[in-house]
């Protein structure tokens, strides 16, 4: 087989040239290419001027076929560079195609590869890539890539890690550059080995799995999941549920003081409609005997049962609204609410005596103004109708930080409360005293207004006789000191 013969049947696009320029042979693999026929392709001139119909172009492809030309004619190699050129077929369309000379004789050998599929999937792959790169790096999810790395019985005993994205660093505190190329042993020895297993298990079987991971060091919940990423690779995702188990806790806690509340509620109403009851029947009797004493009496108990009934029905309302804002919050000293609040309760006091102490009186309060005078109201109001008698009363209004939170606090050296009992002073109608005064319903009031103001609250006492301290924590507020927080 002649050599031309030879050229006509390779899929391989060729052309020949002369020394003077002139195209003598193109092969069909060529004309299929690029549908120039050699009758339109006399000279090289002829089809720079169609491959290339950007004249910048066309004179930037061209200098670099020259010198390649005389580069080869001048020197023993016979074979050009491979160069890279868009060629533009006879219908318009764009060919990314290697072009390279072979010098045969006095004939220049021009061979031609097609690279444009080639080329439209190596850009469609840096186009996902850099997609991916976008989303990798500003997910909200943390992302890691990870490496199983096997013993020598190919047995999975650690993994490797490869990338992280700037979420990984966000939610746990680890930086790419503590933990690229380390292992997960090496960096936490206490890694459990049932956990590599699985994870070697998604590699192995290309399950996706699922869990929830409890993150002691950093008091955080996370929702994992895993899936294979590649040969002996997986990848994790995983986001912070801290936030959704700790409203799934409030919402059970929410639940049972709800049951709580019904309880207590139908329990302490069930005595008033009892009296009533009661002594409605011993009117009829007494109707029937016309005996207007007992009547009387009959009268007066109902009255009181009704007006006591009322009175927890009043305060069953306001406890409703305590729990929503009814004014926006602003901001207050310490000092003028406490003192507004001692005056409306001076009729409590001893007179000539002022033994309630602002210790930061310049301390920010930020709440609604209202539930804060109902807050405080209680609070003192608490205070004081359990003061000792064996001693000077003291109440002291003030602030600290406690694990780095502002915390206000009330404190008296009243009659105490036994600790066995500090859980449940906050209930509905609970009080620790039954024959105290009033409902019940005052820590049952400022429970909520703290918690409406997302805060909390809690009391402590070191027993009967040794006076207490309510403790509470108002989003917002700030010591004198300092500035809120943007």
């Amino acid at each position: 087989m002649s050599v031309m013969r030879y050229l006509e049947h390779i899929p391989t696009p060729v052309g020949i040239i002369d020394e003077a320029g002139k195209v003598i042979f193109l092969n069909p693999a060529f004309v299929r290419l690029f549908g120039f026929a050699r009758e339109e392709l006399p000279t090289l001139t002829a089809w720079a001027t169609l491959a290339y119909p950007d004249p910048a172009y066309r004179e930037e492809c061209s200098a670099i076929c020259r010198n390649d030309l005389a580069n080869m004619l001048q020197s023993a190699d016979k074979v050009s560079p491979i160069r890279h050129f868009i060629i533009t077929t006879k219908k318009g369309f764009h060919r990314n195609i290697d072009l390279q000379f072979c010098l045969e004789g006095n004939e220049i050998l021009a061979m031609f590869q097609d690279r444009t599929e080639e080329v439209r999937k190596h850009r469609e792959l840096e186009e996902s890539l850099a997609k991916y790169r976008i989303l990798f790096d500003n997910m909200s999810t943390a992302f890691a890539i990870h490496e199983m790395v096997y013993d020598e019985q190919g047995q999975a005993v650690d993994y490797r890690y490869l990338e992280i994205n700037p979420a990984y660093t966000v939610m746990t505190g680890l930086y790419s550059q503590q933990l690229i190329g380390k292992t997960i042993r090496e960096l936490f020895p206490e890694t459990e080995f049932h956990r590599i297993q699985e994870f070697a298990k998604v590699v192995k079987t290309g399950e996706i799995l699922h869990f929830e991971s409890d993150s002691g060091d950093l008091g955080k919940q996370f929702h994992v999941v895993a899936f294979p990423a590649g040969t002996n690779r997986f990848a994790v995702l995983f986001h912070d549920i801290s936030a959704i188990i700790q409203a799934q806790r409030k919402s059970v806690a929410k639940s049972e003081e709800l049951q709580q509340f019904v309880h207590a509620v139908s329990h302490d109403l069930k005595g008033p409609l009892v009296t009533i009851s009661g002594f409605a029947g011993s009117l009829a009797e007494d109707l029937q005997n016309n005996d207007q004493e007992a009547m009387q009496a009959d009268v007066h108990f109902i009255q009181n049962a009704a007006k006591k009934m009322s009175s927890m029905l009043d305060e069953l309302l306001l406890l409703s609204r305590a729990g929503r804002l009814g004014k926006p919050p602003v901001n207050q000293t310490l000092g003028s609410l406490v003192n507004g609040i001692a005056e409306l309760l001076a009729g409590r006091m001893p007179k000539g005596e002022d033994f309630i102490e602002v210790l930061q009186p310049n301390a920010i309060i930020h709440g609604d103004p209202e539930r804060m005078q109902q807050l405080f109201l209680n609070l003192l109001d608490n205070a004081l109708k359990y003061q000792s008698t064996e001693q000077q009363p003291h109440i002291a209004v003030g602030c600290q930080k406690i694990n780095d939170e502002l915390t206000f606090f009330v404190r008296d050296n009243g009659l105490g409360i036994d600790p066995k009992n500090i859980k449940r002073i906050f209930g509905v109608f609970e009080k620790v005293n039954a024959k105290s005064e009033g409902s019940g319903l005052g820590l049952t009031l400022a429970k909520r207004i703290i918690e409406a103001h997302q805060g909390s609250i809690w009391a402590e006492s070191l027993g009967l006789g040794k006076g207490t301290t309510f403790f509470f924590t108002l989003p917002g507020s700030h010591a004198a000191n300092e500035s809120k927080a943007p």
